[in-house]
């Protein structure tokens, strides 16, 4: 750690010398402005001038590896590029164009605002500052849990619209939690977003992994639904009791998850180690019944109660990015940029 002595300047403001060594590698010189914002527990966090991203990415397609060009695009697009071109050194052929436009699809934003045969230029046309980290962070956890209550209510009323409804929701996941990213990225990238918001750098790296679970708990969601259409849809009679008892407690721990993230405090309104115990239980005695079932059905049964252990387990996984308590706020007073 670097210690530096306080200085008063005509009884008025405090002057601290920066280390020529990290004015050096982040590029300040004389005239340089940065930022500085509160942090938690009464620190000062110091930024140096943003690093600007060159206005456009160019990506070249290549024809013999095209799943690495679409993850050149979406990587690309979660990076903070405005404008992105894909290029061709021929002809972009039909399938890779149809390809690259499902995913474009899934890029919040993103247009495509000229094309040709070899070449796409897009642009994103969100405004940075009108998105909000928390907001679509709430979007995801709402998104999520309706997909797990839906999945559920799907199997026992034998309802496959509605299951495939789940399946189709995951779509609407996904593009939720790459606009999470992205924004996420640009609020580190450019500190005056994530003090627009009143978010400290250690929020925006949980809102990032709790982002990354409830994307998974879509995933797991829409896994349900679709691993019981492709066994039949089996209507499930003399195991709905344990899997109804099972679901109302794993949404108990959703809501208790989703709750206290959001407001970075643990709510405690339910034992959340008894409510877990007792999901388990109901789940045990659902994989002990279905041995006597046939074959698929069983398999299914199984790795309904499987799929199930996993979310709750991603709901424990977001209770535990909670960070102790500094003084009565747990994120101090949140950012001020001075």
């Amino acid at each position: 750690m670097i210690s530096r002595k306080v200085q008063q300047v005509g009884g008025g403001s405090f002057i601290v010398s920066l280390p020529k060594s990290w004015a050096d590698k982040v590029g300040l010189e004389k005239g340089s402005s940065v930022s500085m914002a509160e942090g938690i527990a009464n620190t000062l966090i110091i930024y140096p001038p943003a690093k600007k991203l060159s206005p456009e990415q160019t990506i070249v397609l290549d024809f013999s590896d095209p799943i690495r060009s679409l993850g050149e695009l979406v990587g690309s697009y979660l990076r903070g590029f405005d404008l992105i071109k894909v290029k061709s050194k021929g002809r972009i052929d039909p399938k890779m164009r149809n390809d690259l436009k499902s995913v474009i699809e899934k890029l919040p934003g993103l247009e495509i605002v000229e094309e040709s045969s070899s070449e796409i230029s897009l642009q994103c046309i969100l405004n940075p500052s009108a998105i909000n980290p928390k907001k679509l962070l709430e979007r995801m956890f709402k998104l999520s849990k309706g997909m797990v209550h839906d999945s559920i209510q799907s199997i026992l009323s034998a309802d496959k619209k509605l299951a495939q409804l789940v399946i189709a929701r995951d779509d609407e996941m996904d593009r939720t939690y790459f606009l999470l990213v992205r924004s996420v990225r640009k609020a580190m990238q450019e500190p005056e977003f994530a003090v627009q918001y009143g978010l400290h750098p250690i929020d925006l790296l949980d809102f990032r992994v709790a982002g990354m679970l409830i994307e998974g708990i879509g995933d797991k969601s829409a896994d349900i639904s679709t691993n019981w259409l492709d066994v039949g849809a089996p209507k499930i009679e003399d195991e709905g009791y344990e899997i109804l008892e099972a679901a109302k407690r794993l949404e108990k721990l959703q809501e208790e998850s989703m709750i206290s993230f959001l407001e970075q405090r643990p709510r405690m309104s339910i034992d959340v180690r008894q409510v877990a115990s007792e999901m388990r239980s109901f789940l045990s005695e659902l994989e002990r019944s279905s041995f006597s079932k046939p074959l698929e059905e069983a398999r299914f049964l199984q790795h309904l109660g499987s799929v199930m252990r996993e979310i709750a387990r991603s709901c424990l996984d977001i209770l535990d990015l909670l960070v102790p308590s500094y003084g009565s706020d747990p994120r101090g007073q949140g950012l001020k940029l001075i």
